[in-house]
């Protein structure tokens, strides 16, 4: 055998190897349904190892153990979910309010996120954090008896997938800022970047200053992904107009059975159409919509941190969050 066939035969296996690591999270077989919580952990921190996930910003589990160290089954299990460029990280502050409370708490980074490089992101397509929840839902009723999910932006849309998907009974949803439609600033800033071909690399220097927290790698085609997920809702979701008044999100409610929502959206989001949520979710039964009066620029984001401002928009998210978590269903 020539030496050219024998480099050509090992450059085959070596990205055969690289690419069952890559689509790992894509298959629901990758871990046994009959295995314990331990073993899904153990297998998503292994993952995002081998995928060189920068260690601030990988899926975080707080989790309440026995005096043998294993992990409890406790009343509630909360599953949080983040944000399009974002990361658990961003999420920690809310994490720690549902463990304090009793949850366990799974703060999940979604595929594609602060992975190395960075710009893994371009290559995102939704299917994979479709995925990646169909994975987890699995395991969730093995470390708590009600299923919670909380989302921000991107991660409210997945949560409402799982729901309304039916991947497991869900108690309660809380979305923060839900991407149902993206602004018309977003929308319009996304569509000039692909039309001239500019990465989310030019996209991470032009927001990175206006963000709460630095060293995010914005991706203008991950957006389109987004706008992709949100379909899924109603088919004609992309084009609706918020002022038809006879528009009925078809089933969701059905689907969704008895799960109580809320929602919470912020005065002067430009990020996503505040006014297409309100809309949308006031058709809903058994939902709660309010909107805060947070006059920030960044306030998309910053509804996350809820305590780190004296704005008074941080007593209410508290209140309204604390109220919602302990209204019976």
């Amino acid at each position: 055998m020539s030496i050219i066939k024998i480099l050509l035969i090992t450059l085959l296996v070596n990205a055969c190897q690289s690419n069952s690591i890559e689509k790992a999270p894509r298959t629901i077989n990758t871990v046994t349904k009959s295995g314990s919580f331990s073993d899904y952990k153990d297998y998503i921190q292994r993952l995002e190892l081998s995928l060189n996930v920068e260690p601030e910003h990988s899926s975080r589990f707080l989790l309440h153990k026995n005096s043998n160290n294993k992990i409890m089954k406790v009343k509630n299990v909360t599953v949080v979910l983040h944000g399009l460029s974002l990361s658990p990280q961003w999420m920690q502050e809310l994490s720690e309010k549902f463990y304090k409370r009793g949850h366990n708490v799974i703060n999940l980074r979604l595929a594609k996120h602060f992975e190395t490089p960075r710009r893994k992101l371009d290559e995102i397509k939704y299917e994979e954090w479709v995925e990646q929840m169909r994975l987890l839902v699995p395991y969730l009723h093995l470390i708590g008896q009600q299923v919670t999910f909380v989302g921000h932006s991107t991660g409210a849309l997945m949560a409402l997938q799982a729901a309304v998907e039916n991947l497991i009974p869900t108690s309660k949803i809380i979305l923060l800022s839900p991407a149902l439609r993206l602004s018309i600033l977003t929308r319009g800033g996304t569509k000039a970047l692909r039309a001239v071909g500019l990465s989310g690399y030019l996209m991470d220097n032009i927001k990175g200053a206006f963000t709460v927290k630095s060293k995010k790698y914005d991706s203008a085609y991950a957006e389109v992904q987004v706008r992709n997920l949100s379909s899924f809702l109603h088919e004609d979701i992309l084009k609706y107009n918020s002022k038809d008044k006879s528009f009925e999100p078809p089933k969701v409610s059905e689907l969704m059975n008895d799960t109580s929502i809320l929602v919470l959206d912020t005065q002067s989001d430009i990020v996503v159409d505040i006014e297409t949520n309100q809309t949308f979710f006031s058709k809903l039964k058994n939902t709660q919509y309010k909107v805060i009066p947070l006059t920030s620029a960044l306030a998309h984001n910053k509804i996350m941190f809820l305590e780190n401002s004296n704005d008074q928009s941080d007593t209410l998210t508290h209140k309204y969050i604390n109220d919602f978590l302990n209204r019976k269903n």
